[in-house]
């Protein structure tokens, strides 16, 4: 096969089967940077070019593979001489592969690298896109099985509902061990329980060591809808990763999962069939909710930035709208899954800068969903690129509990055949540290 940009820096590939690969370079002048040091992309184009040259004698006729992330550790300098990579196939799936290069200078380890590949059919994408949407018309044209069409849920229908949901993995193993282990690091706190019949689950917040009245605070939140698996895991990632960063310059408050019954049954809804993300009001029938509130209240005229954590799965519109729908007694129309993420602003203190900010940056991690023929996402107008507006306060959601100047809410879109899960937790983590640079920049 022939590879124009190997060619033009003296890349070769000197052998590859089967998930085996290797590759050489000879270090000349022109790859040297201004400390005459070996350029760092020239380590990474033998990693990425392995990478694909170990890929590609496992791929099926008709298939393709390209890049989706290439991580690299730097071990040494190289100045002269051969540098050598050898990649092996690591894992795997039906849609991505994972990859491991190790370069060499000589016999010494100089660098490695991780990496993920999508293997795809050119074509099939499409073709999948198409298949969801006729799936969710099925979905729309065929009746939710509980409650009658046009009539709305009493008890019965609502018990009948809370029988069908099961619990599916464990909100102590994936959310409150992890908050442990970041205890030594920060400040936890409980602030309130739910106690849904034999099952009883603490609400949890992270917050700054050495709070400090003087400083903004940012709020981050996850898991208002259970389901939204990236919302949860990206607010922790973000704690463990980066939130040390911002010592002395913001206090930080995290609920990492706010909905943890639902969270476990990977649903919307708490077992009251209401959905926590409409109930942020006074009197709220959601206690995830209500609790949530009170935690803030102290700090909701104090904090600068509020993020959201969301996503926008393809079980929105086959399952929970269709849901909604039945539980309001209502007809369902069709609509659409945004392919990709996007953010929603406060249409009653639109900040279209801040909101910007954070597309840009989420754009280095995962692809920014492009509004459909109508000019919209998700049914709403899109005012900027990956960007739509709700009236956050007034439809009583999350990221309209404060006063915070900067607020958003983010649509992390994991059905893609695009993403991974850490794709999106990744975007999720790159969403807060945007929005934090931006406000601090911007106070």
């Amino acid at each position: 096969m022939k590879h124009p940009f190997a060619k033009l820096i003296g890349l070769e590939v000197d052998s590859t089967e089967a998930g085996v690969s290797t590759c050489s370079i000879a270090i000349t002048e022109t790859l040297l940077n201004p400390h005459k040091v070996a350029h760092g992309a020239v380590l990474y184009a033998l990693a990425d070019t392995g990478m694909g040259a170990a890929l590609y004698p496992l791929l099926a006729e008709g298939e393709l593979c390209a890049t989706i992330e290439i991580k690299i550790n730097y071990y040494a300098p190289v100045y002269e001489g051969q540098v050598s990579c050898v990649t092996r196939v690591i894992n795997t799936g039906k849609s991505v592969v994972n990859l491991e290069s190790e370069i060499f200078s000589g016999e010494r380890l100089v660098a490695k690298a991780n990496g993920n590949y999508a293997r795809f059919t050119p074509g099939a994408r499409r073709d999948q896109t198409q298949q969801r949407k006729e799936n969710s018309m099925n979905a729309v044209s065929e009746a939710y099985p509980i409650g009658t069409p046009g009539t709305p849920w009493g008890d019965e229908e609502r018990a009948e509902w809370l029988s069908r949901q099961s619990r599916q993995r464990s909100y102590e193993t994936d959310v409150l061990s992890v908050i442990e282990r970041l205890r030594p690091r920060f400040d936890v706190e409980q602030y309130g329980r739910l106690d849904y019949g034999s099952e009883s689950y603490p609400l949890m917040a992270i917050r700054s060591r050495n709070w400090r009245d003087d400083l903004p605070v940012v709020l981050v939140t996850g898991g208002v809808h259970g389901y939204e698996t990236s919302g949860v895991h990206g607010a922790l990632q973000f704690v463990d990763q980066h939130a040390e960063e911002y010592v002395g310059r913001v206090n930080l408050l995290v609920a990492p999962c706010v909905s943890p019954w639902a969270y476990e049954r990977i649903h919307r809804w708490n077992p009251n069939a209401i959905d926590p993300n409409r109930s942020f009001h006074e009197d709220s029938p959601a206690e995830e909710s209500a609790a949530l509130m009170r935690l803030v209240a102290p700090i909701r005229d104090h904090a600068l930035v509020h993020i959201d954590l969301h996503e926008t799965t393809d079980t929105d519109e086959s399952e929970f709208r269709p849901a909604l729908a039945a539980r309001d007694g209502k007809p369902l129309e069709p609509g659409g899954i945004p392919d990709g993420f996007y953010l929603v602003d406060d249409s009653e203190n639109p900040r279209p800068e801040f909101q910007r900010a954070i597309i840009e940056a989420v754009e280095a991690v995962t692809h920014i969903a492009p509004a459909d023929a109508n000019g919209e996402l998700i049914g709403s107008p899109e005012v900027a690129r990956g960007v739509i507006q709700y009236p956050l306060r007034q439809l009583g959601l999350c990221a309209g509990i404060t006063n915070a100047s900067y607020r958003t809410t983010t649509e992390v879109y994991p059905d893609s055949p695009r993403v991974t899960p850490a794709q999106c937790n990744a975007a999720q983590v790159v969403a807060v540290c945007a929005a934090i640079r931006y406000a601090l920049k911007h106070p």
